[in-house]
C-alpha cells in the first residue's frame, strides 16, 4: 500500500515538472515602439476607402491592361525563385512535425526465428585400396521464436520541447511569409518590367516620328537649296539632325527586348517564348487615382517581410527556452517486453519486461551550456533590432514612394501642356520655313523642343505608373489581407518577460 502511494506520488511530481517551461514567454513588440503611429508625411491620393484597400491582394487588375494582369499572374505562379522558396517553407513545416515528435514516446519491436541443429556419426566400413571411409550419422535440431519490444521516453520536465516546437512554428511561418514578401516583389519587379517596356515602345515611336519629320526638312532644305533660296548649310543642319534621330533607334529597341528577355526569366519561361510580347504597340498603362494607403500601423499588418522579422523574433526567443532547458536535469524512461518459445502456441506463455528512468544533470562543461545561452539571447537582441529595422524601411518605402507618385502626377500635368504648346509652335515653324520667314536653325530648335516634350510626356507618364507600382508593393501589395489579420496583433510590451526557473 505504501509502495503504491509513493509510486502515485513520483508520478504527480513528474507530470507537475513536465508543466514547467523555462524561458521568456514571447510577446510581439507593440506597433508605437516601433514608430508607426501617426500618419504618413508625404501627400495622400485622393481615396483610401475599405473596397480599395479589398482590392490590395490583386492591385496589377487596376491598370486595366490584360497583358499587365496575365505577366504578373503567371509570375506569381511561375517563377522559380518562388519555387525555390516554396521548397524551403515545406522544409520548415516538416521541421515543426519532427520538433513535435520528441513529446511522444519512441516505440520499437523485433522478432526473430532460429533453428539449431548438430550432425555426429562413426565409422563403419574402410576400404584400404581406396583410401576411403563410409560413415553412419544421426543428427538433431531444435526451434526458437523471439518477439520483443522496447520503449523511450523523455520527460520534458522544463520545457526544452515545447520551446523547440514553439521556434520551429515560428520558423515555418516566416519561411511562409518570406515566400509571400518574394511574390509580392516579383508581381511589382514584373510589372515595372513590363511598364519599363512599353515605355521604351512608347520613346520608340516618337523617335520614329521624329525622324520621319527629320526625312522630311531634309527634302523641304534639297529643295529649296536647287531653288538658290538658301545655302546648302540648311542640307548639312538637316542630314545631322536625321542621323542624330536614326541614332536613337536602336538603344531603344534593345531596351525593348530586354524587357521581353527579362520577362521571360520573371514568368519563368524561355526568351524565345516573349519576343513577340511587345510587337503591338500600346500605351503605357496607368494607374488608378485611388488608393488605398491607410496609416502607417496598417503596413505592419500588410507587409509580409514585416511579419516576417516578427516571427523570426518569435523564434529567437524561444530558442532562449531551449538554451535555458539544457541547464536543469533531464528524466528519460524506457521499458521493455519480451518473451521466447520453441513454438507459436506458446510464444506468450512467459513474458518479461522491464522498466528504468534515468535522471541526468551536467555538472561542468566549462561554461559551454551559459554560453549557448547567452549566444540565444543575444541572438534575440538582434532580431529584436532588425525586426524594428524592417518596419521602418518599410515605412521609408511608403513614404518616398508616395512622394514620387505626386511628383509624376504633379509633373504630368506641365508636360502634357508642354507637348500641346510644342507641337503647335512645331507646325507654325515648318510652315514658316518653307515660305522662308525663317531659318533651318530656328526651326530645329522648335522641333527639338516637341521632341523633348513629348518624350519628357512618355517619362513622366511611366514614372507615374512606375510610382504606383512601388507603392503598392510597399503595401504589401500581391499577399491577401486575410492571412495577415490572421497573425498574432501587436501586443504591449515592446521584450519578452522571461518565466522564473522552478
Amino acid at each position: 500500500m505504501v509502495n503504491c502511494r509513493l509510486r502515485t506520488v513520483f508520478t504527480l511530481f513528474i507530470f507537475a515538472l513536465a508543466g514547467c517551461v523555462v524561458g521568456p514567454n514571447y510577446v510581439p513588440p507593440k506597433s508605437g515602439t516601433l514608430g508607426a503611429e501617426g500618419v504618413y508625411v508625404a501627400p495622400l491620393p485622393s481615396s483610401t476607402s475599405d473596397q480599395n484597400r479589398a482590392s490590395l491582394a490583386e492591385w496589377w487588375r487596376q491598370f486595366d491592361d490584360p497583358e499587365l494582369s496575365a505577366l504578373v499572374e503567371r509570375a506569381v505562379a511561375d517563377n522559380l525563385d518562388v519555387a525555390v522558396a516554396s521548397s524551403r517553407l515545406l522544409q520548415a513545416r516538416e521541421a515543426v512535425v519532427q520538433a513535435g515528435a520528441a513529446r511522444l514516446p519512441q516505440i520499437g519491436a523485433n522478432a526473430g526465428i532460429a533453428r539449431n541443429g548438430y550432425v555426429s556419426g562413426r565409422p563403419l566400413t574402410t576400404f584400404p585400396g581406396i583410401g576411403g571411409t563410409t560413415f553412419t550419422a544421426t543428427s538433431a535440431d531444435a526451434t526458437s521464436l523471439s518477439i520483443s519490444g522496447d520503449a523511450s521516453y523523455t520527460v520534458d520536465l522544463f520545457g526544452a520541447i515545447a520551446r523547440s516546437v514553439e521556434a520551429a512554428r515560428a520558423n515555418a511561418e516566416a519561411a511562409a511569409f518570406d515566400v509571400a514578401a518574394l511574390r509580392v516583389t516579383i508581381a511589382a519587379n514584373t510589372a515595372s518590367t513590363y511598364i519599363q517596356g512599353r515605355i521604351a515602345q512608347g520613346r520608340l515611336s516618337i523617335a520614329k516620328d521624329s525622324l520621319a519629320n527629320a526625312e522630311n526638312n531634309l527634302q523641304i532644305a534639297q529643295w529649296r537649296v536647287r531653288a538658290g533660296l538658301v545655302s546648302s548649310t540648311d542640307v548639312e543642319q538637316a542630314r545631322t539632325q536625321r542621323a542624330q534621330q536614326r541614332a536613337a533607334l536602336p538603344l531603344l529597341e534593345a531596351n525593348i527586348a530586354n524587357a521581353a528577355n527579362n520577362l521571360a526569366v520573371l514568368t519563368g519561361q524561355s526568351p524565345r517564348e516573349t519576343v513577340s510580347l511587345f510587337a503591338q504597340i500600346r500605351t503605357i498603362p496607368q494607374p488608378p487615382t485611388n488608393f488605398a494607403v491607410g496609416v502607417p500601423a496598417d503596413t505592419l499588418r500588410q507587409r509580409p517581410d514585416v511579419s516576417a522579422a516578427e516571427r523570426r523574433l518569435a523564434n529567437a526567443s524561444a530558442q532562449i527556452g531551449v538554451a535555458q532547458a539544457q541547464l536543469y536535469p533531464a528524466l528519460n524512461l524506457s521499458g521493455n517486453l519480451a518473451s521466447n518459445a520453441s513454438g507459436l502456441g506458446s510464444l506468450f506463455s512467459r513474458v518479461s519486461f522491464g522498466l528504468s528512468g534515468n535522471l541526468a544533470q551536467t555538472l561542468f562543461d566549462g561554461g559551454r551550456l551559459r554560453s549557448q545561452l547567452r549566444s540565444r539571447r543575444a541572438a534575440a537582441d538582434g532580431a529584436l533590432a532588425d525586426y524594428r529595422r524592417t518596419v521602418l524601411s518599410g515605412l521609408r518605402d511608403v513614404e518616398t514612394a508616395l512622394q514620387n507618385l505626386w511628383s509624376a502626377q504633379t509633373r504630368l500635368t506641365s508636360q502634357r501642356e508642354a507637348v500641346d504648346a510644342a507641337q503647335a509652335s512645331a507646325i507654325y515653324a515648318r510652315s514658316r520655313y518653307q515660305s522662308g520667314l525663317i531659318d533651318f536653325t530656328n526651326l530645329l530648335t522648335i522641333e527639338n523642343q516637341l521632341l523633348s516634350a513629348r518624350d519628357g510626356y512618355a517619362l513622366t507618364a511611366g514614372d507615374r505608373a512606375l510610382a504606383a507600382v512601388q507603392l503598392y508593393a510597399t503595401l504589401g501589395g500581391g499577399f491577401g489581407t486575410a492571412s495577415i489579420a490572421a497573425q498574432p496583433s501587436p501586443a504591449q510590451s515592446t521584450t519578452p518577460a522571461e518565466t522564473p526557473a522552478p
